[in-house]
């Protein structure tokens, strides 16, 4: 919940969010949403060792430039 109401704040959205039930979201979205739905937390010791660290440490931190990012269609 508190990450789809940061990424609505991030678009204009003013933080407002709806649930709806897993079986339905799979309707819309298909399969993705078993992935979307878990908590998971992404590790590699690969990015360090090439120098790579993310440019924020959380979404909740990212997701306001990230969201600009993709709505100017900059990739970086």
């Amino acid at each position: 919940r508190e990450l789809a109401r940061v990424a609505s704040e991030a678009a204009g959205g003013g933080g407002a969010t709806r649930g709806i039930p897993v079986a339905e979201a799979r309707e819309r979205l298909g399969a993705v949403v078993d992935a979307l739905v878990l908590d998971q937390a992404v590790v590699t010791r690969r990015a360090a060792e090439v120098g790579w660290s993310p440019r924020y440490p959380s979404f909740g931190e990212g997701v306001a430039a990230a969201y600009r990012e993709w709505v100017s269609g900059d990739d970086g």
